[in-house]
């Protein structure tokens, strides 16, 4: 994954279940890279990367942007933006 990237995101079988939520609530057009992998204090030194959500889902119609842990989550590469508009 590279920074400013688009791309789309399913939980590992190792995701919690607030992983599996924030994918589930803010990933439906897919989220932006907006970090290289890092381990930050915040994620008790688990490597992730920061997403933002390409579309306004977060309360007030702004963009989600949180952690996501990189062991909690895979690149989706079965799914495209033109097979999400189609459900």
């Amino acid at each position: 994954m590279r920074v400013k990237e688009i791309v789309f995101l399913k939980a590992s079988n190792k995701a919690t279940q607030r992983t599996r939520n924030r994918i589930r609530e803010h990933g439906a057009l897919g989220f932006i890279v907006s970090s290289d992998e890092v381990s930050p204090s915040c994620m008790q030194g688990k490597k992730a990367r920061i997403f933002d959500s390409v579309t306004p889902t977060a309360s007030g119609g702004i963009r989600w942007s949180g952690w996501l842990p990189s062991e909690e989550i895979e690149l989706d590469e079965n799914c495209t933006l033109y097979t999400r508009m189609e459900k």
